[in-house]
């Protein structure tokens, strides 16, 4: 999952930070996932 997020990011060239504004998450949140420390849950994904 964190590859392909970032595989997104890079190619509609969206930082973090705004990626997790648009679907209202903390930046935390992306860079958790990106870094692999947390897996995104069901409510993350939809």
């Amino acid at each position: 999952m964190n590859r392909r997020l970032q595989q997104f990011l890079n190619a509609e060239n969206i930082t973090q930070a705004r990626f997790a504004t648009m679907i209202h998450v903390t930046p935390a949140s992306i860079s958790h996932i990106l870094d692999g420390r947390n897996r995104p849950g069901f409510d993350f994904i939809q």
